[in-house]
């Protein structure tokens, strides 16, 4: 009787032990996948942060350019109409 439970007790046992392994792997499996998805994730952050300082650098330029261009045509527009208010005087 003692030697039924005692192979009862280690048949369970290899069983635990079989089923401990596979999730042992499984945990190292998943730590590994989840290593992947972290360096990707960095990867792509990096990615997006050079995108968005290279957008508002190339967005400051177009402001600026604007606002040059704007002030052109607003000293353009001040000098047409001196020209006309000085075509008027005379």
């Amino acid at each position: 009787m003692e030697r039924q439970i005692q192979g009862k007790q280690s048949c369970e046992d290899r069983l635990h032990k079989k089923k401990e392994t596979e999730l042992q792997k499984e945990i190292t499996r998943l730590k590994s996948v989840l290593e992947t998805e972290r360096e990707v994730n960095r990867a792509v952050e990096v990615h997006l942060k050079e995108r968005v300082q290279m957008l508002n650098s190339k967005y400051k330029a177009q402001e600026s350019k604007k606002d040059t261009e704007v002030g052109r045509i607003e000293d353009e527009r001040t000098a047409i109409k001196d020209r006309k208010t000085k075509a008027t005087e005379e």
